[in-house]
């Protein structure tokens, strides 16, 4: 059996950790001292442009099926990219999980319930 990462893998797994290390440690300082002070470690606002710019560069929707506009690269993937969030306090995730529901669930079921909220606009598991 061949365990090395595919160069698709090996790419995500550096994009993952520049943007760790570009984006999310420089914040370390600023969430810690909220927390001391009894604010929130971080704005809703400061996530929201965070995951905007790791949709921008690729790292979104890794578990979720391409037909809801994910890349559907897998388990493998989306644990390089936990590994890498592994190394910051900041409560970050690169979203767009695959529903595990919508795994098990039964045609109709996909099709009446879990298909219209993968779509949702404001659906917490796409964005």
């Amino acid at each position: 059996m061949n365990f090395e990462l595919t160069e698709q893998q090996k790419q995500i797994q550096s994009a993952a950790r520049h943007f760790v290390d570009e984006l999310l440690i420089p914040l370390e300082p600023e969430l810690l001292r909220n927390e001391r002070e009894g604010r929130p470690g971080i704005e809703l606002r400061q996530i929201r442009e965070l995951q905007q710019k790791a949709k921008e560069q690729g790292l979104w929707g890794i578990e979720t099926p391409e037909q809801y506009g994910g890349a559907n690269l897998g388990t493998v993937t989306s644990a390089l990219l936990k590994m890498e969030l592994g190394r910051t306090c900041i409560p970050f995730v690169f979203g767009g999980k695959r529903i595990i529901s919508y795994t098990f669930a039964t045609r109709h079921s996909r099709v009446s319930i879990c298909s219209p909220l993968l779509r949702a606009r404001d659906n917490p598991v796409l964005q």
